[in-house]
């Protein structure tokens, strides 16, 4: 009789142990695919935000035919924050803001940061091409392509944009590459080159010895990138420059 109350009493132990693990399982995938639903719902809204956006010709400093998917897009604002972005940063390029091209909606828009967050409570988001490098927001403009994209992996820049909406890291003020919890724009650009192989590993060690705040020189790196689009007025005054004859 006790032979049998032992071996119920075990049965029983093992039936709510293993329903108290079948319940942990059922939650952890019901919240798993909750956060899944909500980054592709996400990456929905955004898509449907950007629908209505013109794309293509010429608006601004940029011509936009120039652009391919996972190229960095770096720009000089001309607002007071992007003066003293320059000013603390003082490289040799004027860059005060960068994003990643994107192909979305077969149309190539910009994934980047902001210190401010948009409708949806994002710091993360897309901007049309346009709108990044119109003469309202920016002063002069750079494309950066990494040498290290051919071909170019659509589907996992796009698996590297919905991770990040769905994280929605906000933004780092102090631009600290070490600082894994928030991002700056240079940070999320770098970031995801690094996620696509489109740099060595090994430069992560170099990159977390810099000093903060971690600003754009990196894409300016002929070993890893290529200027492709040179700033037009700089064409315009080369060419009408007598001396460059």
């Amino acid at each position: 009789m006790n032979g049998r109350l032992i071996l119920l009493r075990s049965n029983l132990f093992i039936f709510c142990y293993t329903k108290s693990c079948l319940n942990k399982y059922v939650i952890f995938l019901l919240i798993s695919t909750l956060t899944l639903l909500s980054g592709c719902q996400l990456y929905s809204d955004q898509k449907n935000e950007m629908k209505n956006v013109e794309g293509g010709g010429r608006d601004g400093l940029l011509d936009v035919t120039v652009l391919e998917e996972g190229d960095i897009l770096l720009r000089e604002g001309n607002g007071f924050v992007s003066s003293l972005i320059i000013k603390s940063l003082n490289e040799e390029n004027k860059v005060s803001h960068a994003g990643l091209v994107v192909n979305l909606n077969r149309q190539l828009v910009v994934f980047h940061t902001l210190p401010e967050v948009d409708s949806l409570g994002r710091n993360v988001r897309f901007s049309s091409v346009n709108e990044f490098c119109s003469n309202h927001e920016a002063l002069k403009v750079y494309v950066c392509r990494p040498l290290n994209c051919s071909p170019v992996d659509s589907g996992l820049i796009h698996s590297c944009v919905l991770k990040l909406l769905v994280q929605n890291p906000p933004f780092d003020p102090f631009s600290n590459v070490n600082t894994k919890d928030k991002l700056s724009c240079s940070e999320l650009a770098y970031r995801v080159m690094m996620a696509l192989n489109y740099l060595p590993i090994n430069i992560s060690d170099s990159q977390r010895e810099t000093s903060t705040p971690f600003g754009f020189k990196l894409f300016f790196d002929k070993r890893f990138f290529k200027v492709i689009f040179p700033l037009p007025e700089t064409k315009e005054k080369s060419s009408n420059n007598p001396s460059s004859l």
